[in-house]
């Protein structure tokens, strides 16, 4: 599947782990985080670091590039 290029970086999270069957637990626990700061990022609440960008386009197997940009960005 494609994530529609006109969401946020929350929303692109959100719609990666659930096409993947993961539970917010399950991704945080992948990327060695509290549930409660995938909660926050999936809430739009906070922002990423590189770091954990790059640990989360890992987890769904997906560029950081995808993670953070529309299509035609």
């Amino acid at each position: 599947k494609r994530v529609p290029p006109e969401l946020d970086f929350h929303e692109r999270l959100a719609t990666l782990r659930k096409e993947r069957g993961l539970t917010q637990l399950a991704l945080a626990e992948l990327v060695e985080m509290h549930i409660s700061q995938i909660r926050r990022y999936e809430s739009g609440q906070s922002q990423p670091t590189l770091d954990a960008i790059r640990k989360l386009a890992r987890a769904l197997s997906v560029s950081a590039d995808m993670l953070l940009f529309a299509q035609n960005e």
